[in-house]
């Protein structure tokens, strides 16, 4: 037992454990655990190094071996450190005081101590955003060099549950009337609580629903927990803190993905008391759903949310201030081009872009572009970005390099691409489609300022790779031989 720990789930479970320190601060507005998350940022690598998941006919001695070449061969790595030192300095060179010009009559913030180098208007925000790529760092790096298959899945199913767990927890306090939960719904902002349970609810969509031959009682209580927490849970915050259009969007989406799963048991022959078991879990949940909605609990905001959609002047004043806020953040950015103004520079700077009867259109979300990408241009600089976008790209490498690969044909097996893909794991494509759903997302709201939620697309996104089968197993699922 304690082997297996060890040797399966040790590295994921540290990995998910930065994931729930991250997520505290979704119980505090002021509180990211920036200590707690250093050290177990620590402990993460310090476990990667010294502890490695062993791989068949490999000694303990072997997988510190891979792990530390793996490591210095992994372009993350270098691109990784070079953000945390950026925002380091970030955070080491704010404290810029705001000053009065009594001829012009406007305050202004002066210039940091070092004026060519990154900076940021408060200490305290820097140091957050420190403590958040730190945890991006040390998570990706464990994932993508020290995770196997099965620790990969662990991951995603035990990441759903957390947030599931979350969204319940949120969801009873907004309904008891409790600040600032009962605000949030009331009102959801651009960056709000929905888009994270949502990300996890689309994923979620994507379990295995497999039952432990082994221990029966091991396989209910799984099953009992993703449906009342990783797919009920993250359903009910996602109606409870998104917004009208993002209700619609991810609700549809899910729709989607569940019909899509229930097409690939179809296609992949699989037993009549699964598919029926799948079937009975959908119908309950629509039930429920709808049921909760529109009998339990007749005061909820969401329905108000959603109606408010079809309304042309709720569309045309947000389009006005989210222009007016990407010609401010823009206007904003030409102060530091290549370094940024900081973490929350653009609320700090949005007083020196924008005129006095202007600010009628800041009266909500104050702190965001409603654009994640001038948002990120602003505060993180040329350099920032591009180093961002760079981590990106290293991620996808590896993701377009085996599915290329994997779908390439072997001679003698004409129907190989259908039979690769009904076999896929089930959480490949629900994952592929959360990803690029909020990245577009993102680009008409502030999602990725929220913390948990940027940490989740780049934890899935470092997963997916280890979750394509081999290229050396092509040959048995072009044969139609899946597993159950």
């Amino acid at each position: 037992m304690i082997q297996k720990l060890l040797t399966k789930y040790w590295l994921p479970l540290h990995v998910l454990t930065l994931f729930f320190v991250m997520s505290l601060g979704v119980f505090s507005s002021d509180y990211l655990g920036t200590a707690y998350s250093f050290w177990f940022s620590l402990f993460a690598i310090e476990a990667l190094v010294l502890l490695p998941t062993i791989f068949k006919a490999e000694s303990l001695v072997d997988a510190r071996k891979r792990v530390v070449s793996s490591i210095e061969d992994d372009a993350f790595t270098y691109v990784g450190l070079l953000l945390v030192v950026l925002v380091c300095i970030q955070w080491l060179n704010s404290g810029c005081v705001l000053i009065y010009f009594p001829d012009a009559d406007i305050w202004k913030y002066g210039s940091p101590r070092f004026e060519w180098l990154p900076y940021s208007i408060e200490p305290k925000p820097a140091l957050n955003l420190l403590s958040v790529v730190v945890v991006l760092f040390a998570g990706v790096m464990v994932i993508r060099n020290g995770l196997g298959k099965g620790g990969r899945r662990f991951l995603l199913e035990a990441a759903s549950l957390v947030s599931g767990g979350i969204a319940v927890y949120t969801v009873l306090k907004s309904h008891m009337g409790v600040l600032p939960y009962s605000e949030w719904a009331l009102q959801p902002g651009v960056c709000n609580l929905g888009y994270f349970f949502a990300f996890w609810f689309l994923i979620a969509s994507g379990w295995g629903f497999t039952v432990s031959r082994s221990s029966p009682w091991s396989g209910f209580v799984r099953t009992m927990l993703w449906w009342g927490l990783a797919l009920v849970g993250n359903l009910a915050g996602l109606l409870q803190f998104s917004t009208g259009i993002g209700v619609i969007i991810f609700c549809a989406l899910g729709v989607v993905l569940l019909s899509f799963r229930m097409m690939m048991l179809i296609s992949q022959h699989a037993s009549v008391e699964k598919k029926f078991r799948f079937a009975m879990g959908i119908l309950l949940l629509v039930s429920l759903v709808v049921g909760a909605i529109v009998f339990f609990l007749p005061a909820s905001p969401i329905k108000s949310r959603v109606l408010k959609v079809g309304d042309a002047s709720h569309w045309s004043e947000i389009d006005s201030s989210r222009h007016l806020r990407a010609n401010a953040a823009l206007k904003i950015w030409e102060e530091a081009p290549w370094t940024g103004v900081g973490p929350l520079g653009f609320s700090h700077y949005l007083g020196t872009a924008i005129e006095d009867v202007e600010w009628k259109q800041f009266k909500m979300d104050r702190r965001y572009v409603w654009n994640d990408a001038i948002q990120i241009l602003c505060e993180w600089g040329v350099i920032g970005s591009g180093i961002l976008i760079a981590l990106v790209i290293i991620q996808l490498i590896p993701l377009f390099v085996r599915l290329r690969n994997l779908f390439t044909h072997p001679e003698g097996h004409e129907h190989v691409a259908w039979n690769v893909f009904i076999s896929l794991d089930g959480y490949i494509v629900p994952s592929i489609v959360a990803l690029v759903t909020l990245l577009v997302y993102g680009w008409f709201s502030s999602l990725f300022q929220c913390p948990i939620t940027f940490l989740s697309w780049f934890f899935v996104l470092a997963l997916l790779p280890g979750l394509l089968p081999s290229r050396q197993s092509r040959i048995n699922v072009a044969r139609g031989e899946f597993d159950e």
